[in-house]
């Protein structure tokens, strides 16, 4: 309890076992491994580059009004439901995360597994 009266909640957050240069490590021997690096290399150019051309075309000024706001709002309402099910619910947000990226891998041409 705090002078006032109130209660404090604590809550403990443990980080994941991993580390950022462990991914780094997994991340390596994955592409090490693929025969397409290429082609592998060109779909990372074209989604990091998509990724700055959103960027920059959701912050223009005539653009930022009509865009700006519903995706704040997506976010926004996307946020409980994410709590609920890594928080709550105990599933786990990198599972989840590989599981996405690799139903997209397993769409885009040149990366199908043979």
């Amino acid at each position: 309890m705090t002078n006032n009266g109130e209660c404090l909640a604590r809550v403990v957050v443990r980080a994941e076992s991993k580390d950022f240069d462990a991914y780094l490590a997994e991340w390596a021997d994955k592409f090490e491994k693929t025969e397409n690096k290429p082609v592998v290399i060109g779909w990372v150019a074209a989604a990091v580059s998509a990724f700055f051309i959103a960027e920059w075309l959701i912050h223009l000024p005539a653009l930022d009004v009509v865009l700006g706001f519903p995706v704040q709002l997506v976010g926004l309402l996307t946020l409980p439901y994410l709590a609920v099910r890594w928080y709550v619910d105990g599933n786990d947000a990198s599972k989840d995360i590989e599981a996405a990226a690799g139903s997209i891998i397993k769409k885009l041409p040149g990366l199908e597994k043979k």
